[in-house]
């Protein structure tokens, strides 16, 4: 029985190298079809930014014609699409980085695996059974990790979760952007107001609706930072979470060409 179950042993080391093996080159190969995108989308991009520029030149020479609005619009057109194109350019460039250090990281366990395999089945050959013993319990702790579908989930699920969060973040960015632009509106019609008062008031209470007004400037002044920079940030997660949204939509498409990727253990 024990021959028996160290030849099953030595055979499912066998096969867990081998089927990290086969990750691995899945990988490399889903990298590369990434960065095949990332490059194909740069270029559209750099065409989409030279058709805009062609096209505002031709404005300026079309310049108190119709034609020249028309030329504009149509600049404005290729812009977007430029932006939209370096966009996909970031996603998938991201997810050639990500599924290339998964795939280093796939081939490392291979090897290690394949070292254990080799160092299990020479210690069966011998009949060394017990000096192969721990290496039988690295195995089995390998399968439980493995066949465990809390400690595992897979690289599009992860993208899909980080395209999630980073949604919710933009949109809590986005919603502080608006409650800060209230805030400023609702502040400045309060100077308004006080302004117009001031322009009828009596000495003593002009006074004090000069100091009320220089205040309220001074607080406008600060929350008009704050707004600027809410804004900024706005627009920076809004960039960040397109671009997650894109790597996740990648990586779903490229996992429909094969069995989907097992991520390493979080």
């Amino acid at each position: 029985t024990g021959d028996k179950t160290l030849g099953d042993a030595v055979r499912m080391a066998e096969e867990q190298a081998a089927a990290s093996d086969r990750e691995a080159f899945e990988l490399a190969e889903r990298s590369g079809q990434a960065m095949t995108l990332a490059l194909e989308a740069v270029a559209e991009a750099e065409a989409a930014g030279r058709r805009a520029a062609e096209l505002v030149e031709q404005a300026g020479a079309a310049a108190g014609s119709g034609t020249s609005e028309d030329l504009l619009m149509q600049a404005a057109w290729e812009r977007r699409q430029a932006r939209e194109a370096t966009l996909r350019a970031k996603a998938a460039l991201a997810a050639a980085t990500d599924l290339d250090t998964e795939r280093m990281a796939t081939t490392q366990r291979a090897i290690q695996q394949r070292a254990s395999s080799d160092q299990l089945a020479a210690l069966v050959t011998a009949g060394k059974e017990q000096e192969a013993l721990p290496l039988l319990r690295e195995l089995r702790e390998q399968q439980e990790r493995q066949a465990s579908a809390q400690g595992t989930i897979t690289l599009q699920e992860r993208y899909r979760r980080n395209a999630t969060e980073t949604a919710t973040q933009a949109s809590r960015a986005m919603a502080s952007v608006t409650a800060k632009s209230s805030e400023e509106s609702e502040l400045a019609g309060r100077i308004a107001r006080l302004e117009r008062e001031r322009t009828d008031a009596k000495r003593g209470r002009a006074e004090e609706l000069d100091r009320e007004i220089a205040e309220s400037k001074a607080t406008l002044a600060v929350l008009r930072d704050e707004l600027g920079e809410a804004k900024a940030r706005a627009t920076t997660m809004e960039q960040t979470s397109r671009v997650a949204k894109g790597e996740a939509g990648l990586l779903e498409h490229l996992a429909d060409r094969g069995d989907g990727i097992v991520s390493s253990e979080l």
